[in-house]
């Protein structure tokens, strides 16, 4: 074949598709959005959605591998709630006059993926993150999957935009996720 396109299963007309792919506009009906603490609604990638194009663009020739333990940190917060009365969030007092705390907590992860491109291996890493709140078995074990599905997310979105790196961008993140879902016809 003397053009790739005309040869989409040789190693070469595999990887201009790949690269084809990947500098592809995001599509913004894949797009969520989220509350975030003290910055109203941000816009992000499921990881599911992430998984799923990871493999159809790079047929499965790819893997996610976390390098080294988990770090938990954990410390004690005051509970707060809003008071009409003052008009701002003041500490919750329990019966005997002490304010109450809760457990809260941050799980980070390091993690890499490795793509394989013509015949060549590819690695990115980054830092996931999640926070919790309690000390039950159930908050920590989400937090722990939530950290490594943000790792996961973080090392593709380095491959461009495909995987959500305008995101960052913060006047794509005003808007992105805030069009109506379009349903398939």
């Amino acid at each position: 074949c003397t053009d790739p396109s005309d040869c989409p299963n040789s190693p070469t007309g595999r990887f201009e598709r790949i690269l084809w792919e990947l500098r592809q506009p995001l599509d913004m009906a894949r797009v969520k959005r989220r509350q975030a603490p003290g910055m109203g609604s941000v816009p992000y990638l499921e990881g599911f959605d992430v998984i799923d194009r990871a493999n159809a663009i790079f047929g499965f020739a790819w893997s996610f591998d976390l390098l080294g333990e988990p770090v938990v940190a954990r410390w004690p917060k005051k509970v707060l709630a809003w008071s009409q009365q003052e008009r701002r969030k003041v500490p919750v007092i329990d019966a005997n006059g002490n304010v109450q705390t809760e457990e809260v907590g941050i799980v980070y992860i390091t993690g890499k993926i490795t793509v394989e491109l013509n015949g060549q291996r590819y690695s990115h890493a980054d830092l996931g993150r999640c926070i919790f709140t309690g000390d039950t078995p159930e908050a920590l074990d989400m937090a722990l999957a939530g950290s490594a599905t943000d790792c996961l997310k973080r090392c593709f979105r380095q491959l461009g935009e495909q995987f959500g790196n305008s995101l960052y961008d913060k006047e794509i993140a005003q808007s992105a996720g805030l069009e109506p879902s379009r349903k398939p016809a």
